[in-house]
């Protein structure tokens, strides 16, 4: 019984989920503001997309949706990035049902100079963090998210 007293009054500050929350908004702020400064208009959804696939060219869509977990965010992140022609979907020739996705020359090309800003913004960022800590918090993440079920990301 005391324990769950204790749970309840739990300072939000403390909270651990509330600690990534704060963190993932600035992350969040950051990037946009990173792409502002460079006239590069790109959510962080969609630059993960471009990232997976300049890794892996001609991941299905299914494939993207399973590995980020959010359909109708991966949907809408989709479509815009292939209406800017960054991205194009082409019929997997051994079932149409499936949607290979690839970059275009031009989504290439984004990826490629935004992964350069990103890298010196990552480099800033995490100046001060040891490698020890970075191994440390994501095993910690790891261990959340497998508490959480989720196996995906």
């Amino acid at each position: 019984m005391y324990h769950v007293v204790i749970a309840t009054m739990i300072r939000i500050e403390d909270s651990i989920a509330y600690q990534i929350y704060i963190a993932a908004r600035h992350l969040r702020r950051q990037f946009l503001a990173m792409g502002r400064k460079h006239d590069i208009d790109l959510h962080q959804e969609q630059w993960f997309i471009l990232n997976k696939l300049r890794r892996g060219p001609g991941q299905s869509q299914i494939e993207l949706t399973d590995f980020f977990g959010d359909r109708p965010t991966m949907t809408r992140a989709l479509q815009s990035l292939e209406k800017r022609k960054l991205l194009y979907r082409i019929s997997d020739p051994e079932d149409a049902r499936i949607k290979k996705v690839f970059l275009t020359k031009k989504g290439e090309r984004l990826h490629d100079d935004f992964a350069a800003i990103t890298a010196k913004a990552r480099t800033e960022l995490f100046t001060g963090i040891s490698e020890k800590e970075m191994q440390t918090f994501h095993l910690v993440i790891d261990k959340l998210k497998r508490a959480l079920g989720d196996q995906g990301g």
